[in-house]
């Protein structure tokens, strides 16, 4: 349990847990936030993940490469946006449970996870083949995110003066086993 958290503060920080050794965790039940990388590679934090009914967004890394968490993950009714990447590197094994006040689920959130058990959308789901065709436009948004194209070796340095320079690395002996 986390005493500075009382009931006028409903929000972890970003970063408060960050890279830390913690084992388990307990949230307040009056939490709103997770803050960005709140528990981000936390790798000795193990076990279920059990999340407050009261949670509303969850901030991109929030579990980060938590790779020792176990079991199914229920998001709460309450929860609204799920960051980018805030689970991608988790060790879930069993079902996760999306229920229907999600309203927004970033890029690669789930990236990287094991869950091997049941994907219920809005918890009321039995097995969707293709979770895309029971999603309404208004319900959810996913959002990518777009990289600028890496530029080749060539234009990186277009601009900087060349000389063209023949170098004769082989020996004498060398050339006369070419012939």
């Amino acid at each position: 349990l986390f005493p500075y958290t009382t009931l006028f503060r409903s929000e972890i920080y970003r970063y408060a847990f960050n890279k830390t050794n913690i084992s388990s965790l307990q949230l307040p039940i009056n939490l709103k936030i997770l803050g960005n990388s709140v528990f981000s590679h936390c790798s000795s934090l193990a076990g279920n993940l059990s999340l407050p009914r009261s949670l509303e967004i969850i901030e991109g890394n929030a579990f980060h490469d938590c790779s020792m968490l176990e079991g199914s993950l229920v998001l709460p009714n309450k929860l609204t946006t799920i960051g980018g990447s805030s689970f991608s590197g988790c060790g879930f094994t069993g079902d996760l449970v999306i229920l229907e006040g999600v309203k927004e689920v970033e890029s690669q959130t789930f990236h990287c996870c094991k869950f091997d058990g049941q994907l219920s959308l809005f918890d009321n789901l039995e097995e969707p083949e293709i979770p895309t065709e029971v999603i309404e436009a208004e319900e959810i948004t996913i959002k990518t995110h777009s990289r600028k194209k890496k530029p080749t070796l060539a234009e990186q340095f277009k601009d900087l003066p060349s000389e063209e320079i023949e170098i004769d690395t082989l020996t004498d002996e060398e050339k006369q086993c070419m012939l």
